[in-house]
């Protein structure tokens, strides 16, 4: 038995006075009745020796404070102290992070100490993931604490630090990255002998407030100082002062550093390198000759040209900026001395009207620069509001004699007929054969029975793509939503491009698809697939899950993709007339009409109008323009439900005035989102804004009278 343990009845009790291995008897005998039996049995206890007191661990530093929303880097020191006659090797095998008692997380990394002489000190350098910040703000509360316990020679200690979750602007000043580059957009660029000093640029990323100081250097040789008061925000651009230029006299490779005194970074400062060629700098002798600068130009038709009268370019760099000392926006490289912008660019890139800059430069087979233009520029105007060439024209029922009577009176050709069913008219969409839509429509004033007549107004789509991931689920408290419901029964009627309903959470969810576009064919296309996979992706254990994922799609594409990789896209009065229309007798409970333009479409609004004394939700988004200052069409009809965006610190977009103008507010960052072919990705805009407001009234419908009542986010 071991020492300190008796036996009171059949009960052991009492605390090991020493430790070791005990083996003992057990004698069992029962009391039946007859033949007794009688059981012997042997067992071991195993006491260990008891930690050795009289260390102590201290950690510093023991409180910290962390912005919300980032990944944390700190450096924890672990002192330890005992008696000076002790020497020791401790180990930790790993940390855990913990709040309201709960572990969030773990640290699967091992740290030794050694303690010489009764003292000992070990650092680690810790990352403290978004996900335990989240977890902690989950356990609902903004405190955790990390704990590590070093073991060894007889000793257990544990030390503990305290982390403090607060918003960026409250947190310490810090810097948590620095990205140096010349106007290439690069870390690294080529300059000829004596040339003009590069431009060169550092991006801060950084939290908190407060005084940044530091020095630009070449080489070692400090150029110039930099001072600046940074208050809350996440980056910073800063430009080494023209005041100060690098040096291109002496060939060969120079690094530049942007060394930060203060605050103190945790991380290794980058370098971007220059190479000086010995050839001389050859100064602007690129002349540019179309477009001329300034000159207003249509992207689809126009080509770039540049003359170069000297001799050795092996490749030309041509180059677009939106503004002339600023990075290029685009660039590419060609062999001969004209270039035209392809379609997937443009759309990319030149999607927003106003001035646009660009310049040309000469590189020889070494890739050395040669030659470079002056910069030039062009402005490309506001897109068109309408299709050239093409009027909408709607009617009491005439038949297809008021058809020809039209054709032959103004010179027009039909090229589509429909049925407005909810309005009662009869309409079409006609071929001016080259004449002027403003001539057209001001003769056709006054014809008899013609009840509309207008362009066929084109709307922009209102989605970016976004590459960056974060979860719709912690933006959105979808538990909350589905209270009242999936969404099952109701049906809402995406006026978009091409839903793919093929695609594995959409499959089940589309009841209906329809092609409105004269002259087209329905088509799986990015947009579309986006928007009603948020509203209604079902919930099948693949991909992603919609706001309401029971509820039924009508599919009916009224706009076109611009490009085939692309989510941008183009919609029609006469495809969105009728696209209303059919919403109207299928009776959908919820129509999402993602788009939105600048000028008023009376028959658009006569055909909303009728959804919306139906009891139909309409719900347009106010667009992505950080300049706009009103609502645009449809949102802008008394009774739609106007959707802005917040991100996720909850910041309005696309600004304040449109928020206020809005009905809702609803997340428009990285949404993830379905997209042809059984593909997900992530986008930003007010569409998918529009389209979780969507889903949320295909759970509750009584939702829209609420939010016209009440706006709300």
């Amino acid at each position: 038995m071991p020492p300190g343990i008796s036996l009171t009845g059949n009960v052991l009790t009492g605390v090991p006075t020493s430790s070791g291995r005990f083996t003992f008897s057990i004698e069992a005998q029962d009391s039946c009745p007859g033949q007794a039996q009688q059981t012997v049995a042997t067992t071991t206890l195993q006491v260990a020796p008891a930690p050795i007191t009289g260390m102590t661990v201290t950690v510093t530093p023991s409180h910290l404070t962390l912005p919300r929303g980032l990944t944390g880097s700190v450096s924890l020191t672990y002192h330890f102290t005992a008696p000076s006659s002790v020497t020791a090797t401790l180990v930790s095998p790993g940390g855990t992070f913990r709040a309201n008692g709960g572990a969030i997380g773990s640290v699967d990394r091992r740290v030794t100490a050694r303690v010489t002489a009764g003292e000992g000190t070990v650092t680690e350098a810790l990352t403290i993931p978004v996900a335990v910040l989240k977890r902690a703000q989950r356990a609902g509360t903004t405190r955790f604490t990390y704990s590590r316990t070093f073991t060894g020679d007889g000793y257990s200690v544990t030390a503990q630090a305290e982390f403090t979750i607060t918003t960026e602007a409250n947190a310490p000043f810090t810097i948590t990255r620095i990205r140096l580059y010349f106007s290439n957009n690069r870390a690294e660029t080529t300059v000829a002998l004596h040339a003009p000093s590069p431009r060169l640029f550092a991006e801060l990323r950084f939290v908190g407030s407060g005084l940044l100081k530091g020095y630009w250097e070449v080489d070692g040789r400090r150029l110039a100082d930099l001072f600046r008061h940074l208050t809350y925000g996440r980056s910073v651009v800063v430009t080494l002062p023209r005041t100060a230029p690098l040096p291109t006299f002496d060939p060969g490779t120079h690094r530049v550093r942007l060394v930060i005194t203060s605050p103190q970074p945790s991380f290794q400062l980058p370098e971007a390198i220059y190479y000086v060629t010995s050839r001389p700098f050859i100064r602007a002798s690129i002349v540019i000759v179309a477009p001329k600068d300034r000159q207003e130009i249509e992207l689809d038709h126009a080509t770039f040209t540049w003359r170069f009268s000297g001799g050795g370019i092996f490749a030309y760099l041509i180059e677009f900026m939106r503004d002339p000392n600023g990075k290029p926006l685009f660039s590419a490289y060609v062999r001969g001395t004209s270039y035209a912008i392809p379609r997937q660019v443009r759309a990319a890139y030149f999607s927003r009207p106003g001035t646009y800059y660009w310049r040309v430069k000469g590189f020889d087979p070494r890739g050395e620069l040669m030659a470079a233009s002056g910069i030039g520029s062009f402005v490309l105007p506001r897109e068109r509001a309408f299709v050239p060439g093409q009027v909408l024209l709607a009617w009491k029922k005439g038949g297809d004699g008021y058809v020809r009577r039209l054709e032959r009176r103004f010179g027009l050709r039909l090229i589509q007929k429909f049925r407005l069913k909810s309005v009662e008219m009869e309409g079409g969409l006609f071929s001016t054969n080259g004449r002027p839509v403003e001539d057209v429509l001001k003769g056709l004033k006054g014809f008899p029975g013609l009840i509309h007549r207008g362009p066929n107004y084109i709307y922009p789509l209102m989605l970016e793509p976004m590459w960056r991931r974060q979860i719709l689920a912690d933006m959105v408290d979808l538990a909350s939503l589905r209270r009242a419901g999936t969404g099952a029964g109701i049906k809402v009627a995406v006026i978009d491009t091409g839903v793919d309903y093929h695609h594995r959470d959409l499959a089940e969810r589309v009841a209906l698809h329809r092609n409105l576009v004269a002259g087209e064919e329905y088509r799986p296309e990015i947009h579309g697939t986006a928007v009603a996979g948020v509203i209604a992706a079902a919930r099948n254990g693949f991909g992603m899950e919609g706001v309401a994922p029971e509820a039924r799609i009508l599919a009916l594409r009224g706009c076109s993709q611009v490009a085939p990789t692309l989510p941008q896209g183009r919609c029609y009065s006469s495809a969105i007339a009728q696209g209303l229309d059919l919403a109207i007798q299928e009776g959908s409970r919820v129509v999402n009409m993602s788009f939105g333009a600048f000028q008023r479409d009376t028959l658009v609004e006569r055909l909303v109008k009728a959804a919306l004394a139906g009891g139909i939700a309409v719900v347009a988004p106010v667009g992505n323009d950080p300049e706009a200052r009103e609502l645009p069409f449809p949102a802008s009809i008394p009774g739609v439900i106007a959707v802005a965006g917040k991100t996720s610190a909850g910041t309005p977009f696309p600004n304040t005035r449109l928020a206020k103008k809005a009905q809702v507010l609803a997340p428009c960052r990285a949404i993830f989102a379905p997209v042809p072919g059984d593909g997900f990705n992530f986008f930003d805009g007010t569409s998918l804004s529009a389209a979780l407001v969507s889903g949320a009234l295909a759970l509750d419908p009584s939702l829209a009278g609420r939010l016209h009542s009440s706006p709300t986010s």
